[in-house]
């Protein structure tokens, strides 16, 4: 019987160290004990969650670009997305990802400190206005995730309806596929809902510092 008492303790996590600990005691508080250890398994259960609701919108959208096939502005029905943001404090210097280092860093450690999460799939946002000044400058770092919108830090998109567009290495400047979507709304008389979203679904370097990446770029539209 012990030894499955022992084997019990090892799955709620408890290292050999912990168990013996508990085993050498003359007085154990077990309800305490297993308050402890039921705290921990709740939390590991909020992370694997999280990690899934992140890994499942990457995996929605590389399939949505496999099923697709081209990067031409196309309207799309983007359901169960949350967003989560991040404000720039220097939006005039945001023309980059180097610009924008430390408010990514200050994003991820919102992400990790609120839901327990990564930051992936993230990326900045644009002001449509600015696009339409070519003035390609970030004001916000954003995390796109498939999970509950709680109105406090993770918030719904303002449509599940949205015109979007892929962007990858090889193609041309990416401020082209910007304008692609701005001018898909304005010839299509279309109302637009939010700024322009880029997502890194895929960014790399290998040993050679060559870039590889993949963007999801998408403004939400009114139904």
């Amino acid at each position: 019987a012990s030894y499955y008492f022992i084997d019990s303790l090892k799955q709620t996590g408890c290292s050999l160290e912990e168990i013996g600990y508990v085993m050498e005691m003359e007085e154990v508080d077990y309800l305490s004990f297993m308050k402890t250890r039921l705290g921990a398994l709740e939390e590991q259960i909020r992370t694997l969650q999280n990690t899934l609701f992140s890994t499942k919108t990457t995996y929605r959208l590389l399939e949505h670009y496999q099923d697709v096939g081209k990067e031409d502005p196309e309207i799309f029905i983007m359901d169960n997305m949350s967003i989560c943001y991040t404000p720039i404090e220097d939006k005039d210097n945001a023309k980059g990802i180097a610009g924008i280092g430390k408010d990514f860093k200050k994003h991820a450690l919102f992400m990790k400190n609120t839901f327990n999460a990564n930051v992936y799939p993230s990326g900045a946002s644009i002001s449509l206005e600015d696009i339409k000044n070519k003035n390609y400058v970030y004001n916000n770092v954003v995390t796109l995730v498939e999970m509950p919108a709680d109105n406090i830090n993770a918030f719904p998109l303002p449509s599940n309806k949205v015109v979007s567009c892929f962007h990858s290495k090889g193609d041309t400047p990416i401020s082209e596929s910007y304008n692609k979507l701005y001018n898909f709304i304005t010839e299509n008389n279309l109302k637009p809902l939010s700024d322009l979203i880029s997502i890194s679904l895929i960014n790399l370097r290998d040993s050679k510092l060559r870039h590889n990446y993949l963007k999801y770029l998408f403004i939400c539209i009114d139904k």
